[in-house]
Protein backbone atom coordinates (compact mmCIF):
# COMPACT_ATOMS: atom_id res chain seq x y z
CA UNK A 1 0.00 0.00 0.00
CA UNK A 2 0.92 3.28 -0.58
CA UNK A 3 0.22 6.68 0.57
CA UNK A 4 0.15 10.03 -0.96
CA UNK A 5 -1.56 13.25 0.65
CA UNK A 6 -3.71 15.60 -1.32
CA UNK A 7 -4.96 18.32 -0.44
CA UNK A 8 -9.10 19.15 -1.26
CA UNK A 9 -12.16 21.04 -0.11
CA UNK A 10 -15.37 19.44 0.96
CA UNK A 11 -18.47 20.90 -0.99
CA UNK A 12 -21.71 22.45 0.96
CA UNK A 13 -23.34 19.52 -0.79
CA UNK A 14 -20.55 17.08 0.62
CA UNK A 15 -18.80 16.20 -2.69
CA UNK A 16 -15.12 15.38 -2.12
CA UNK A 17 -13.13 17.98 -4.45
CA UNK A 18 -9.53 16.82 -4.62
CA UNK A 19 -6.58 17.04 -7.36
CA UNK A 20 -4.98 14.13 -7.68
CA UNK A 21 -1.04 14.24 -8.64
CA UNK A 22 0.13 13.08 -11.64
CA UNK A 23 0.71 9.57 -12.34
CA UNK A 24 -1.54 8.74 -9.42
CA UNK A 25 -2.83 5.16 -10.53
CA UNK A 26 -6.84 3.86 -10.99
CA UNK A 27 -8.24 1.65 -8.57
CA UNK A 28 -9.76 1.71 -5.26
CA UNK A 29 -8.34 3.69 -2.82
CA UNK A 30 -9.28 4.65 1.36
CA UNK A 31 -9.92 8.11 1.92
CA UNK A 32 -9.37 9.39 5.37
CA UNK A 33 -10.43 13.14 6.35
CA UNK A 34 -8.93 15.01 8.61
CA UNK A 35 -10.21 18.46 9.24
CA UNK A 36 -8.72 21.65 10.28
CA UNK A 37 -9.60 22.71 13.25
CA UNK A 38 -11.27 26.39 12.62
CA UNK A 39 -8.62 29.00 14.46
CA UNK A 40 -10.06 30.38 17.49
CA UNK A 41 -10.41 33.73 18.76
CA UNK A 42 -7.65 34.74 20.92
CA UNK A 43 -8.92 35.40 24.56
CA UNK A 44 -9.14 38.58 25.58
CA UNK A 45 -7.59 39.12 29.00
CA UNK A 46 -9.83 41.52 30.90
CA UNK A 47 -8.17 43.30 34.02
CA UNK A 48 -7.68 42.33 37.06
CA UNK A 49 -9.95 44.83 38.81
CA UNK A 50 -12.66 43.24 36.80
CA UNK A 51 -13.44 40.21 38.64
CA UNK A 52 -15.76 40.14 41.32
CA UNK A 53 -13.24 38.78 44.18
CA UNK A 54 -10.70 41.83 43.23
CA UNK A 55 -10.00 43.25 46.64
CA UNK A 56 -11.64 40.99 49.03
CA UNK A 57 -9.25 40.98 51.51
CA UNK A 58 -7.45 44.37 50.92
CA UNK A 59 -9.35 46.28 54.29
CA UNK A 60 -8.02 42.69 56.62
CA UNK A 61 -5.37 43.79 58.81
CA UNK A 62 -3.89 40.06 58.27
CA UNK A 63 -3.82 40.42 54.64
CA UNK A 64 -0.97 44.15 54.54
CA UNK A 65 1.55 41.79 53.29
CA UNK A 66 -0.34 39.50 50.10
CA UNK A 67 2.89 37.66 49.84
CA UNK A 68 3.47 36.54 53.48
CA UNK A 69 -0.05 35.61 53.90
CA UNK A 70 -0.40 33.98 50.73
CA UNK A 71 1.97 32.01 51.96
CA UNK A 72 0.38 31.83 55.28
CA UNK A 73 -2.61 30.16 54.21
CA UNK A 74 -0.69 27.72 51.89
CA UNK A 75 0.74 26.53 55.19
CA UNK A 76 -2.60 26.07 56.80
CA UNK A 77 -3.81 24.20 53.59
CA UNK A 78 -0.33 21.76 53.55
CA UNK A 79 -0.36 21.34 57.26
CA UNK A 80 -4.57 20.88 57.96
CA UNK A 81 -3.75 23.83 60.25
CA UNK A 82 -7.29 25.27 58.69
CA UNK A 83 -9.15 22.35 60.42
CA UNK A 84 -11.41 22.93 63.07
CA UNK A 85 -12.01 19.88 65.42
Amino acid sequence: MQAVRVRGQVTAGRQLEVALPAGCPAGEVDVILLYQQPARAPRRHRPAGHHPGFGMWRDRPEAQDPAEFAAHLRRMVETGGDRRG
